[in-house]
């Protein structure tokens, strides 16, 4: 019984161990380190390629979450009251495959999608389910930082399988706070696969 029971407690410590993160989950995270921190400034949404171009104030918030094994991103775009656009975004490091991955989350909608981190930069995309306005589109967006803590976002979409690309969105945000792009040795990119 006893050894049944050490056997069975080596078994539960073992698994609970295996399971924790450790440095190099967390260590993948840190590359995405340069969208921590908080950016004010202007941007404009698209709706349709013929429609009319909606311009407002812009804002982007990152944070590093669950001990800094994923990262939260939220952007927004709109006037006074009025939304114009808003994302809400989880980056994580996926161990098993090796690439990072983001879900993204919309009113009624929870997405996964593919994402890459490259030297101060994170692409993310995803397409559009059935039954939802846009079915079968490819979507991207891609924020930079640079090195005086000035954003970039840009959301494109494409209707070819991402032969051809339409920019549908797009903001230029100062650093309120964060510490900007520190380039470093270049490092080579993970994605999702899906990326297109």
């Amino acid at each position: 019984m006893r050894i049944l029971l050490s056997g069975l407690m080596f078994l539960v410590f073992s698994s609970t161990a295996l399971a924790q993160p450790g440095p190099p989950l967390r260590r993948e995270m840190a590359r995405a380190g340069f969208l921590v921190g908080q950016w004010e400034g202007e941007g404009w949404v698209q709706f349709s390629p013929d429609g009319d171009r909606l311009t407002g104030r812009a804002s982007g918030e990152g944070e590093a979450v669950l001990s800094g094994l994923a990262l939260s991103w939220k952007s927004r775009v709109g006037t006074g009251d009025r939304e114009l656009s808003e994302n809400a975004v989880s980056l994580r490091f996926r161990r098993d495959s090796a690439v990072f991955r983001v879900t993204t989350h919309a009113p009624g909608l929870t997405l996964d999608g593919w994402a890459r981190v490259a030297e101060c930069e994170l692409s993310w995309g995803l397409q559009v389910p059935e039954g939802q306005a846009g079915a079968g589109q490819l979507i991207r967006y891609t924020l930079r930082v640079d090195a005086e803590n000035r954003l970039t976002e840009v959301g494109e979409r494409s209707e070819d399988e991402g032969l051809t690309w339409v920019q549908f969105s797009g903001a230029e945000m100062a650093g309120k706070s964060g510490a900007g792009c520190r380039v470093s040795e270049a490092q080579p990119a993970r994605t999702g696969g899906e990326e297109r």
